[in-house]
């Protein structure tokens, strides 16, 4: 089912408008099946095989129907027009070369060899302006091959096989470099914990690539070799250098005059990152929206930039910001083209932000119409996650179970975390999530009283302290716990006479 949900996606945010798919007639059991996946209302195999043919997803008349759906979405892409105002003039020049490409060779392969030679020049031209080394590659032999046997043409023959032998340099170069990056990114994608230890293979690397290809400066090798420096950092969490290296990495793509804002765009999301773990608010707000400028508004990364720019408003204290760019992202035409996943996960943020509002944290007019009642008896898609979001959905339902001052279902809910916590917390990673889970059952333990508390749960917060807020698990610590624990104990405690802030 993730396949055709991803399928569904490409062909949504490459349109301006939303339209309406059509791979069959209304009662069609395909255009069901397309609807479903659409509307949200199949999510899985499970739902969908169910409703179309009541039986599980192994009957082989809905697998069938699946594979005839997946073909039937895959032409709808490759009819996809790029030419539009979502796509940056590179996209537009990437997304059209490869379809070209795939038209010389279909022409060539059908001997229409004069229509496939004018091509093929016409489009190296392009694909060599813009770096494209792996379809220049493809077409310069294409043209070496045309010249040597149609045509017999000696200069031209050894023009494009000149070609072919340079463009090979590069392409070695590119694979390279993106095999080094990737040895290195690969362990980020098995655990976001920091690797020291990886350091000194991260340096080696970077160097070998120095020494090796000094002299190659296409834009794919440029892209990984910048990465790999950014990795290089990242790895012992030296973001004052991720931000240097990504500076330089902004001016040379920029200075290659290409338009290239999409691959600009990456180097500073990582600067945005590096000022999200420093949470320097200022900076990087700015480079926010250097980033934002990059990209056409209403776009997948346009939305995930947003995102990631409120949960600094957030881990900043910068409440009525984080509100505003709330009120931007989920008014917007786009919004709905958004991937159910993403969209729970700005209901999770509006249920932190009216949480805020209700205790006069943010002072607003505006309405959030989040209907709590719902919210509180409902962990909509993270069922099968036992850490992520779940602990942000429970600890937020908390907060509001507090505003409403139903003690007996307080009670009950912080002893329900208190399992939780015992079989999903307990290793380093969720150190941070532990402590401020204990903190809320010493709170409900002592009857809200703000002294005992503070005696009883001192070993929890102390810890807490010692331990930085990580960014990158701002999904499930949406507001740092510490600030958080500080607005539990001034608006719900029970304060007893010289109680002092716990956050300055």
């Amino acid at each position: 089912m993730i396949e055709l949900r991803e399928l569904v996606g490409v062909i949504f945010n490459s349109t301006q408008k939303k339209v309406h798919l059509k791979v069959g007639s209304p009662n069609n059991l395909l255009q069901e099946f397309l609807e479903g996946i659409i509307s949200g209302e199949f999510t899985n195999d499970f739902e969908a095989s169910y409703k179309l043919y009541q039986t599980d997803p192994n009957y082989e008349n809905y697998r069938k129907l699946k594979e005839r759906l997946k073909l039937k979405l895959y032409d709808k892409i490759l009819q996809i027009d790029f030419n539009n105002n979502l796509h940056s003039d590179s996209q537009k020049v990437y997304y059209t070369s490869h379809k070209q490409l795939s038209l010389v060779q279909i022409l060539l392969a059908k001997s229409a060899k004069h229509n496939a030679i004018k091509l093929a020049e016409k489009l190296l031209k392009k694909s060599i302006k813009y770096h494209l080394t792996n379809i220049s590659l493809e077409l310069a032999s294409i043209l070496r091959g045309h010249y040597a046997t149609n045509k017999g043409d000696i200069k031209r023959f050894e023009y494009f096989n000149d070609s072919v032998n340079s463009l090979l340099i590069c392409r070695n170069a590119e694979i390279k470099a993106e095999e080094y990056y990737h040895k290195i990114s690969i362990n980020f994608t098995i655990s976001k914990a920091t690797r020291p230890d990886l350091e000194p293979l991260a340096i080696q690397l970077v160097e070998d690539l120095d020494k090796s290809f000094s002299d190659i400066e296409t834009r794919q090798f440029k892209l990984f070799q910048y990465q790999l420096e950014v990795s290089r950092y990242q790895l012992v969490e030296d973001y004052e250098n991720v931000i240097a290296v990504c500076e330089k990495a902004c001016n040379y793509f920029s200075n290659l005059d290409l338009n290239l804002n999409n691959m600009i765009f990456i180097f500073k999301f990582h600067m945005f990152n590096s000022y999200l773990h420093l949470r320097d608010f200022s900076k990087g707000e700015k480079v926010a929206k250097e980033a934002i400028s990059l990209i056409p508004e209403g776009v997948p990364n346009w939305f995930y930039l947003h995102e990631s720019l409120l949960i600094l408003a957030f881990s900043t204290e910068n409440y009525n910001y984080a509100l505003e760019i709330y009120k931007s992202v989920s008014s917007h035409p786009r919004f709905e083209f958004l991937y159910k996943t993403r969209t729970e996960n700005w209901k999770i943020y509006e249920a932190y932000l009216n949480f805020l509002i209700k205790i006069k944290i943010i002072n607003t007019d505006t309405n959030i119409n989040l209907k709590i009642n719902k919210f509180l008896n409902e962990v909509p898609m993270y069922s099968k996650d036992k850490r992520g979001l779940n602990v942000a959905i429970l600890i937020v339902q908390i907060l509001h179970l507090l505003v409403k001052k139903d003690e007996e279902e307080i009670f009950n809910r912080i002893h329900a975390l208190k399992m939780y916590c015992h079989r999903h917390l307990r290793n380093n990673e969720n150190l941070r999530s532990n402590c401020f889970i204990n903190l809320l059952i010493q709170f409900s333990k002592n009857d809200m009283d703000v002294r005992r508390t503070q005696i009883l749960g001192k070993k929890y917060f102390e810890k807490l302290r010692e331990t930085n807020f990580d960014a990158s698990k701002s999904d499930v610590e949406i507001i740092p716990y510490e600030y958080l624990w500080d607005l539990i104990l001034n608006s719900f405690g029970k304060k007893s006479k010289g109680v002092k802030r716990l956050v300055a």
